[in-house]
């Protein structure tokens, strides 16, 4: 996310070479931040100049109304040659596509950068940095890169090795920028750290590679190829292919279908359904591939909202569900085997997910997760209701709320329980009830409560 700021903020475009004797621009301004991270997952200020107070510091990461504007920003890392990964930008002004440039610089100064990922450490890894002006790291939360203040072009790197991360566990990253003062603005990352890694790799699901055909409701239909993953088997090669259902008509919204970050995304036009066809298929024959176990997931759940609409999804033929406890996914029967998830919340643009391996807990809430056995295609039917806005549906081939980690705080030792319950498994045709033994924990972050159930326990489940 980065936010846009106006000159006239009192942390922007200040001199404080003319207020501060000990002020030195090629040095950097240590101590602006503590050194661990706020339970928001924001930088905590700790004081010192450049910086008026904590009240306007406060603003630099959060969206604040009349002072600054969020805009949603790729920054893209290229590989290269040696493995590492990098971005270089000598002239690094993201928000110039907004107009309204300095009338002598020609570019957008005065904004604020912020990003969080998670990692797989394996030992050995560097994180590198070279720029102006406000660079903070946090890694597991904690200050790993200060190069806090306004200054020219300066670098700082950090081994991993040094900061007792255990080889194998999940790190968090989390960046923190800054370009406060014209007339230059620089930003330059080289790190070994692998973020491209697949952090799903306990569960069955499929990578999403390129997109041959991307002509929903026409021929070839919205086509992915990638990968499909199986835990403790080859990976192979594995192709979907989204089609609309005889019978049914697609009118396709203002969004462009096909990837979106690393989802699925399908535009619906408002006041207006389709049913689709979900087909496995191997790439080259195109025959059929039915697949023991596999997850949809429907993300990004929202709307109603005035003037907005609404969106839903009808499904049947899982297994089971995964929900965030609590949940904004309204959940009605819908006939003939089938579940409607709906939406209860309004969201916008910016609270879209894109990275697979990262969530924030609205996010989460917003997330329901179906596990399919013995399948090789699935059916769903998207509805956009009436309103002035069309619906953006967005899916993953895979479990994201038993693969995904969070914005915030790591979770305390999860509470933990069994539970005997009663549960209905539907297919298009059959409807079949069970006694089943599940297995479960609670996962408590940031004061909200995510139950996962596992129909048969876990390798980590140390209770009876």
């Amino acid at each position: 996310v980065v936010r846009d700021f106006d000159e006239s903020h009192p942390d922007f475009e200040s001199k404080p070479w003319e207020t501060f004797p000990n002020f030195k621009g090629n040095q950097p301004t240590l101590g602006i931040v503590e050194k661990i991270l706020g339970d928001d997952s924001k930088p905590v200020y700790r004081g010192n100049i450049t910086v008026t107070s904590k009240l306007t510091f406060d603003q630099w990461y959060s969206d604040t109304p009349n002072v600054n504007r969020p805009v949603q920003v790729k920054l893209n890392l290229t590989r290269q040659p040696d493995g590492t990964l990098q971005a270089k930008h000598d002239e690094f002004f993201p928000l110039d596509f907004l107009g309204n440039l300095h009338p002598v610089h020609k570019h957008k100064f005065w904004f604020t950068m912020e990003m969080h990922t998670v990692f797989r450490y394996h030992g050995g890894e560097t994180f590198t940095f070279d720029g102006d002006d406000d660079l903070w790291v946090f890694i597991n939360r904690s200050l790993a890169i200060d190069l806090g203040g306004m200054h020219g072009a300066l670098r700082a790197s950090v081994n991993l090795d040094t900061l007792g991360l255990n080889k194998g566990e999940v790190a968090s990253l989390d960046l923190f920028y800054a370009e406060r003062h014209t007339f230059e603005s620089h930003f330059r990352v080289d790190t070994t750290i692998d973020f491209d890694e697949d952090l799903c790799t306990d569960h069955e699901h499929m990578l999403l590679g390129t997109v041959p055909s991307n002509n929903l409701g026409g021929p070839g239909g919205l086509l992915f190829r990638g990968t499909g993953v199986v835990p403790m088997k080859p990976q192979q090669e594995l192709e979907l292919a989204i089609t609309v259902k005889d019978g049914s008509t697609y009118s396709p919204g203002s969004m462009q279908n096909g990837k979106f970050g690393e989802y699925v995304l399908i535009s619906v036009k408002a006041d207006s359904k389709v049913a689709l066809q979900f087909r496995f298929r191997d790439p080259n024959t195109k025959t059929p591939k039915k697949l023991a176990k596999t997850y949809l997931s429907l993300l990004d759940l929202d709307a109603i909202s005035p003037g907005l609409s609404s969106e839903s999804v009808e499904i049947g033929g899982f297994t089971n569900k995964i929900l965030s406890f609590p949940t904004e996914v309204l959940e009605t029967p819908a006939g003939s085997g089938a579940t409607r998830f709906s939406a209860s919340a309004a969201g916008t643009v910016y609270d879209n997910p894109q990275d697979p391996n990262l969530l924030t807990v609205p996010q989460k809430k917003r997330v329901v997760t179906l596990e399919f056995q013995d399948v090789s295609v699935m059916e769903a039917k998207l509805s956009c209701t009436v309103g002035n806005t069309d619906c953006d549906f967005m899916f993953a081939v895979s479990p994201t709320l038993l693969c995904t980690f969070n914005v915030g705080p790591p979770a305390p030792p999860p509470v933990t329980q069994t539970a005997t319950t009663t549960m209905t498994t539907t297919a298009t045709t059959t409807v079949t009830t069970s006694e089943t033994v599940q297995f479960c924990v609670i996962d408590i972050s940031a004061f909200n409560i995510h139950l996962i159930c596992f129909p048969e326990k876990q390798w980590w489940m140390f209770w009876k």
